[in-house]
Parts: structure tokens; C-alpha cells; sequence
């Protein structure tokens, strides 16, 4: 056991398992649990165990590595609102020692970092020198409403964060309403002095003032703007215009986009570096297209489902994105992105904007795992699973004469009787026939088992049956699994190329990818960790760990300014699987990039 750690001032002390059970016990208390003492000492004992294992005894973690295990213990044992209450307790403190002596300073410096979540109450302020100039007057605005208009209980309430009264520092009406035939037969105009155009006599120019109409008057409300009877007013445009289907949906898409990109930045995209799960793989933002069957979350079954790719959405941005990371999960998301994310107090899952869910102002879930796929074409029997999970983890291709090649597996019976036993076991049930001998090397004797050239075909039939692909990679006949043949492979994997239970290692990516797609069926979470050639070894090391949990809190979103292509691609369930950074994630995508026209216009 560990008996230092560091302090976030760099300051080495004794490490005091107290301090544990003290700040769990608190966190029972808060929530109201019966027995909270007992239940504090249990779980400080599995918090122990944990730090054990993780941490050579001579090791001197950060403090904050032990409170990551704290809240990982918290969370498997399903101590949800424990965790949130420890999680909060956190970021309490964490905001304690982040606080300036100067509440100016500490304004701006909210604004200029995009540390607080306010600056998106208002959707329609951009980031920008009027936005900060509106943030600091909003600011100034709102204290007088509290302290000079609002009851003391009311007021209270807003401070203590009980209720919120939205956009509180903006005088102006919210939500709006408007008459898109006045804008059709009078055109865009009605302040002195400004650029005014007369009513539109064609369906792109009509188009075009409906935009500027809505920049204009974005500015002037702090909530959405609506016309109503939009398709009514405006079909009698396509047919003075004589448009065909294909012209007016061209018209359509051209709106649509122009709507969305200059102001309100409404493309809803992950970052360039992010890849989603296809049924074929992992893919980049250049590997995607209409058509493409990807791996989806269903929110209302919480399982995975492999659907068809409506539309595709890419292109080049420059400005803020959202960072949701922790250890294990790290989404970076562009504004007006939906995230997935559990109810508070309810296993329900729904879909919300970034700026909706930095507005809760709290520690939120989301999920990194699932039910699993249960769509499987894949008929395998658990003797043949277990097998091919062998033959990837701890077998050969090697080659003969005339470059006839024979699979080969290898185990020790001395180090691992039992594996050595299952390896022969399954061989006499899959009817497969080898010769054995004993491999000497600088470890432990190590028994090898050669197969001859009929079960060799065998086994490769499972691989495609091609020897010049070899035996490294990840089938297909595994890859479209269910959950419960996922999990029975991943499980036998481990006992062949994994440790602790939950980690795998490879040097092969190929590998390492498919591995990634079968705990993706599993309905697990995974991390990826690379590590550089050490000793005489010459390739990267894949170190995979499985997150047999389905949901992880994320403490704080962190905006940052990006600069390359953004993308998503849009489903029926408007969600996808995706990777970053190694952390496999379950985000929303964008609810539309192209318009859909479903009536066909009248002839001409």
C-alpha cells in the first residue's frame, strides 16, 4: 500500500486512509443513506483494494488520482447519488481555491476564458466585443434586479441556485413570433437610415430576407424567432419561379445552411480528430458517406443499433468547441451540439444542446457504455468463440515448405495449467488435430500446439480463409457478435494477452481496433493508451482497458478555440458511436445537414 501522496501545491505528505472514509462518510450523510458509517468503512476498504492494485507500493500518487478512485468505487457499486454529492464536494472546492480577490477581474477573466456557463443564456450573442460588453453590463443589470426589485426570499433562491431566473440582466422580450406574410408584401425595411429592400418577387430573394430578417432581430431577443405558415406563403414563390423539385430543394438547402453557419453556429459537429464506429470499422471524417451503415445509440432501449447514414456534414471552422474529458470519456464538440445524457435520478437517457446541459450547472452523466448489440448474424458456438479468441491472443501462422502454413498455439502448463487445459479441451471439441512440444526459453517451458494442414483450413475458414491474411485480426464472424458472444470472447481474450481483469495488450492496431469494436457490442466502454517500444521490442504497445460501467460524470466542460474541419453525420436514432484520444464515447449528431422535401410539386 501506498504511504504518500502529493499535494496540489507539489507538497509530498502521508498518505491517511481517514480522510477517505471521512470524505465518504460526509457524502452518505448528505444523501440521507441509513447506516452511513458502515457504509463509509466498506467502501473505503474496496477504495483501498483499488489503490493497491493500481499503485506499486512505492508509487506516490496525486491527490487527485485518489479521488478519481473514490469516485470510480462510488459509481460501480451504484452509489449514484453518493457520488454525485462526493463529485459536487469536489468542484466546490475546486471553484474555493480558483476564487480572485477582484470580482472585476474575475468577470473578465470569466468572459475571456469562457469559464462561465452564462455566456450562452442568451443564444443569440455571439463571442465577440459586444458580447463581452453585453456579459459585463448583464452582470451590473442583474445585481440591481436582485438587490433592488426582487424579494429578499426570491433573490435568495436565485444565489443559493434553487431556481433561476432566466436572462435576468436583459431588458427585452424573449421568444418572438412573426408575420412572415408582412415581411413577403412589404419587404425588409422600417428602420431610418439602414439598407431596406421591397417586397421579393422571386423564392431565393424571399429566402434571403427571411435570413437577414432573422440576423437582424437576433440581436433585438434573447430567445428563438419563428415564422409561422412558412411553406404556405412561400410555395406560390416556386411556382411563379416554374421550380422543379430539384431546383427548390436546392433553394431549401442553400436556406438552410445560410440560417444556420454566420451567427448562430448550428452545424452540431465533432472535432476533426474524432472517428465513429461503422459496421466495417473505425472511420475518419473522410471515410464517411450517405449510404454507410454506422453504430448508433437508441436512447428510449439503450442499445446499440447499426443504421443507415442519411447525410454527412464537414467542413472547415475556426472558433470555439467543447471539451467534455475525463479519464475516461473525451468529447470535443462544436457549439449547439446534443449531447446524450442520463436524467438526473432516472435511468432515462435524452438528447440536449451543450449550452443546455453547461446550464445545469452541475456534475452530469454520460454515457460511455450500453446494452450491448443483440442484432447479431453471427451463429457461433461458445467452444468456437473461446477458441478463436485463443488462436488470436496466443497463436501463430507460421510458415512450411513451399510456403504451406501451419497455425500453431501456444501456453504454458506449468505457469497456467488451467489455460493450457481449456487450449486442449476445446481442440478435442471442435474435432481439431495437432501435434505437441515443448518449447524451452528463458522463462517457463512452454507447450506448443501445431496443427495439421486439415484443422489449419479450418480455423483460417473463420478468418476468410485466406493464409496471406493471417490470424491478426478480429474476424467478422466476432466483429457482427451479439453482446453475450462479445463478452465470452473478450473474457477468454483476457486470459491470453490481458491483466487485471479488464486490461488487454497488443502491438497490433488492427487489433486493438477490432477489440474496440467487439467491447463496443459488449456494451462496454474503453480507453486506449499508447506506449513507445521499450528494450529490444520495436513496435507501439496498445494498451486497452474495458469500462464495464455504462456512465461516467463529467465535472466540467472546458471551452477552448479550434481551428480545422468539423463534421458529423446524421441517423434515424441521431446518435453516434465515436473515439477520441483512445476513450470511446456516445454522443448526439446533427439532426439535419440537407432538406427533405416530402411533397412533390404540382406540374407546371
Amino acid at each position: 500500500m501506498i504511504t504518500k501522496i502529493i499535494k496540489r501545491s507539489g507538497e509530498i505528505v502521508d498518505f491517511d486512509p481517514a480522510k477517505i472514509t471521512k470524505a465518504v462518510l460526509k457524502a452518505a450523510e448528505a444523501v440521507g443513506l441509513e447506516h452511513p458509517a458502515k457504509l463509509a468503512d466498506k467502501l473505503t476498504e474496496e477504495v483501498l483494494q483499488r489503490i493497491g492494485k493500481k499503485f506499486h507500493h512505492h508509487s506516490i500518487p496525486a491527490v487527485e488520482e485518489i479521488q478519481d478512485i473514490v469516485e470510480e468505487t462510488l459509481i460501480i457499486n451504484r452509489q449514484i447519488k453518493m457520488a454525485k454529492s462526493y463529485i459536487l464536494y469536489r468542484d466546490q472546492h475546486r471553484q474555493l481555491r480558483d476564487i480572485s480577490s477582484s470580482s472585476e477581474e474575475k468577470l473578465m477573466e470569466s468572459y475571456l476564458g469562457r469559464t462561465d456557463w452564462r455566456l450562452k443564456e442568451n443564444s443569440n450573442m455571439s463571442f465577440s466585443v459586444q458580447g463581452l460588453n453585453n456579459y459585463l453590463a448583464s452582470a451590473i443589470s442583474a445585481k440591481y434586479w436582485l438587490n433592488k426589485m426582487y424579494p429578499d426570499s426570491i433573490r435568495d433562491a436565485h444565489v443559493n441556485g434553487d431556481l433561476h431566473i432566466h436572462d435576468l440582466g436583459l431588458l427585452a422580450p424573449y421568444c418572438c413570433g412573426w408575420d412572415l406574410k408582412d415581411l413577403l408584401t412589404r419587404g425588409f425595411g422600417g428602420v431610418e437610415e439602414k439598407t431596406q429592400s421591397k417586397a421579393p418577387k422571386h423564392f431565393r430573394t424571399a429566402l434571403g430576407q427571411v435570413v437577414n430578417f432573422f440576423y437582424t432581430m437576433q440581436g433585438e431577443a434573447a430567445g428563438a424567432m419563428a415564422f409561422a405558415n412558412f411553406d404556405t406563403y412561400l410555395a406560390p414563390f416556386i411556382r411563379h419561379d416554374k421550380l422543379n423539385f430539384k431546383e427548390t430543394k436546392q433553394c431549401l438547402q442553400e436556406f438552410v445552411f445560410n440560417v444556420n453557419v454566420p451567427t448562430r453556429v448550428g452545424f452540431q459537429c465533432m472535432s476533426e480528430d474524432t472517428e465513429i464506429l461503422g459496421k466495417d470499422g473505425w472511420k475518419k471524417y473522410n471515410q464517411v458517406k450517405k449510404g454507410d451503415i454506422i453504430a448508433t445509440f437508441n436512447i428510449d432501449r439503450g442499445g446499440i443499433e447499426y443504421l443507415s447514414v442519411n447525410h454527412v456534414f464537414a467542413r472547415k471552422y475556426q472558433g470555439k468547441m467543447y471539451n467534455l474529458k475525463n479519464r475516461i470519456s473525451d468529447q470535443l464538440i462544436s457549439p449547439e451540439h446534443r449531447v446524450v445524457r442520463r436524467k438526473f435520478n432516472s435511468n432515462e437517457y435524452v438528447l440536449e444542446t451543450i449550452e443546455k446541459v453547461r446550464g445545469l450547472n452541475s456534475p452530469f452523466i454520460v454515457p460511455v457504455g450500453s446494452q450491448g448489440y443483440s442484432h447479431s448474424e453471427s451463429f457461433l458456438s461458445d467452444d468456437e468463440i473461446r477458441f478463436l479468441a485463443w488462436v488470436i491472443a496466443e497463436g501463430t501462422l507460421d510458415q512450411g515448405e513451399r510456403g504451406s502454413g501451419r497455425i500453431s498455439l501456444y501456453q504454458s502448463a506449468i505457469a497456467n495449467p488451467q489455460d493450457y487445459q481449456e487450449m486442449k479441451d476445446l481442440c478435442a471439441s471442435l474435432n481439431l488435430k495437432y501435434s505437441e512440444r515443448t518449447q524451452v526459453g528463458l522463462g517457463k517451458d512452454c507447450q506448443v500446439l501445431r496443427f495439421d494442414a486439415s484443422s489449419t483450413r479450418k480455423i483460417l475458414s473463420y478468418f476468410g480463409g485466406d493464409k496471406k491474411n493471417g490470424i491478426k485480426f478480429i474476424p467478422k464472424v466476432i466483429l457482427d457478435s451479439d453482446s453475450e458472444t462479445a463478452k465470452l470472447f473478450l473474457e477468454t481474450y483476457i486470459k491470453g494477452d490481458g491483466h487485471e481483469e479488464v486490461k488487454i495488450t497488443t502491438t497490433s492496431k488492427i487489433v486493438c481496433d477490432g477489440l474496440l469494436q467487439v467491447a463496443v457490442h459488449a456494451g462496454y466502454g474503453a480507453t486506449v493508451a499508447i506506449r513507445k517500444p521499450e528494450g529490444i521490442s520495436k513496435k507501439d504497445r496498445y494498451i486497452i482497458r474495458l469500462i464495464k460501467h455504462r456512465d461516467t460524470y463529467i465535472n466540467e466542460v472546458q471551452a477552448i478555440n479550434y481551428q480545422g474541419i468539423i463534421w458529423c453525420p446524421n441517423t434515424k436514432n441521431e446518435t453516434v458511436i465515436a473515439r477520441r484520444n483512445g476513450k470511446i464515447f456516445i454522443t448526439g449528431n446533427t439532426p439535419f445537414t440537407n432538406i427533405t422535401l416530402d411533397v412533390t410539386p404540382s406540374k407546371m
